[in-house]
């Protein structure tokens, strides 16, 4: 992963080596590139002289000197967190694999983002990778003219896009819970215009009428992505006199949430309220029980993308269109058998 740092100091040049040597920064230059032109000897001793005094490649002057590079673009939508660390891993694993280093530019702002495309551009690096922490229609639109792949960027339809399969991933969750016996199960959902709250929505409701069972309004609800939505409404929902023996939350913050309201009614997890959660955030194995989730398999995500997008410009592939990437589930010890009553 290349990174650049502003600092205060002297920055080494071929022209400072060149001068201490007596030589041409030509001749410098070709040495410490590896070209021909320069003896052996002659070689070893700028070699050398470069070690001792510090000196460092210019890196950004040679991607402009390039055609191409071995290095590719990664321009995600939010500050580094524990999602973009697990794709971003991905990413770099698979780059590693062929070679190459990843450079990444983070930027809420898509004005920022835009400068990150265009700085990749006059780099004249391999590709670019364009991620969203979440599929969202609201996206700005973003084109690179380099080789492109997309994460989770439904307002591009003319390159190749990975998004998570959140409805596949709701499934998973709630038939879980089924199979323990679950027949009151609530959901806390993220907010009703984000496209994975839909997604898990839908997947909700496919799960529960696939077994027979209906969805009932008064064990639904919206959150923020946030601990104290989830636990408004848990302590809502668990106030009912018919109140859930499950509770799934949309993501595991919101779990948090759910575990703080039942801690609160003194009910115990996992043996009088099963709570299950989504991202498969680190929290989950910090929390007492640990937190049963959906893996959303961003690591596999970001694998797959740079893959894909190597193999446009190696083997000169091309498609378009999504392509979903289905998550796991992970059962740790927050859900268990629905008690024989309440």
């Amino acid at each position: 992963m290349i990174t650049f740092s502003l600092g205060v100091g002297n920055i080494v040049t071929i022209h400072d080596i060149a001068k201490q040597l007596g030589i041409n920064s030509s001749t410098v230059s070709r040495a410490l590139s590896g070209r021909a032109g320069v003896s052996e000897e002659l070689r070893a001793k700028i070699l050398a002289r470069a070690e001792e005094l510090g000196y460092r490649p210019n890196l950004m002057a040679r991607y402009l000197r390039q055609q191409s590079s071995n290095v590719i673009g990664l321009v995600m939508d939010e500050e580094f967190n524990w999602y973009i660390s697990t794709l971003a891993q991905g990413v770099q694993s698979a780059a590693k694999e062929l070679g190459f280093s990843v450079m990444i530019w983070n930027a809420p702002e898509i004005e920022n983002q835009k400068a990150g495309l265009e700085l990749f551009e006059q780099l004249r690096l391999a590709g670019v990778i364009l991620a969203s922490s979440y599929v969202s229609n609201r996206n700005p639109y973003l084109k690179s003219s380099l080789p492109t792949v997309c994460i989770n960027r439904t307002e591009v339809h003319d390159t190749i896009n990975f998004v998570h399969d959140d409805e596949h991933g709701a499934v998973l969750g709630i038939l879980h819970l089924i199979s323990l016996g679950h027949k009151r199960i609530g959901f806390i959902n993220g907010p009703s215009d984000w496209s994975p709250s839909i997604s898990r929505y839908r997947g909700v409701k496919h799960a529960l009428s696939s077994a027979g069972l209906d969805f009932d309004e008064a064990l639904y609800a919206c959150g923020d992505w946030f601990r104290d939505s989830a636990y408004r409404e848990a302590i809502r929902m668990l106030s009912l006199p018919d109140r859930p023996t499950a509770i799934f939350a949309a993501n595991d913050l919101m779990a948090v949430g759910v575990y703080q309201a039942a801690r609160e009614l003194g009910l115990d997890i996992p043996h009088e309220l099963s709570v299950l959660g989504y991202n498969d955030d680190p929290l989950c194995t910090y929390l007492v029980p640990e937190l049963t989730t959906i893996d959303l398999a961003n690591k596999d995500i970001g694998y797959q993308a740079a893959k894909t997008l190597f193999s446009q410009f190696t083997e000169n592939t091309e498609s378009c269109g999504p392509t979903a990437v289905k998550g796991e589930l992970i059962v740790r010890g927050s859900t268990h058998q629905a008690p024989r009553s309440i």
